[in-house]
């Protein structure tokens, strides 16, 4: 599937990292975008660039962010605690925030975008609401309902 190319901006910010962390960057956008197009995506620059998806125009309800480091770049989940991992790709320790790192020398290239997408984590969007009840969506895009 053909994603919309990044922002030219989100591309110069880039440029400080090396080529291979550049590529996994791209990939890991790429990888969300297929699984959820209609996303809008905010991108900041702090101590790291950040790339976070929603279905609003809110930047708080981002259910999906990519950060780039020098070495890695993370795949986050801002409900990620809420999500099934039988693969323990899953990192964290927060209340709701968990990540997979992606490194050059572990789980990089298709092996962590298959694991990844075929989990469902990517459009397990919905966040626990009041009654801390969480909606997880497959790919196919049926929902199921646990409570949290």
């Amino acid at each position: 599937m053909r994603v919309r190319p990044p922002h030219p901006e989100y591309r110069k910010l880039l440029l400080s990292y090396g080529g291979v962390i550049q590529q996994l960057a791209f990939a890991a956008r790429k990888l969300i975008l297929e699984e959820a197009p209609e996303a809008s995506e905010f991108v900041y620059e702090v101590y790291t660039i950040a790339d976070h998806f929603t279905f609003t125009e809110r930047p708080s309800d981002a259910f999906v962010f990519t950060t780039t480091h020098a070495n890695w770049v993370n795949l986050g989940f801002n409900f990620g605690s809420t999500l099934p991992d039988p693969e323990g790709l899953l990192q964290g320790n927060g209340k709701w925030i968990r990540h997979v790192r992606i490194a050059t020398d572990d789980r990089s290239g298709g092996a962590w975008c298959s694991t990844v997408a075929k989990s469902g984590y990517l459009t397990s969007r919905a966040a626990p609401n009041q009654s801390h009840e969480a909606e997880y969506y497959d790919t196919q895009g049926s929902i199921r309902r646990e409570a949290v």
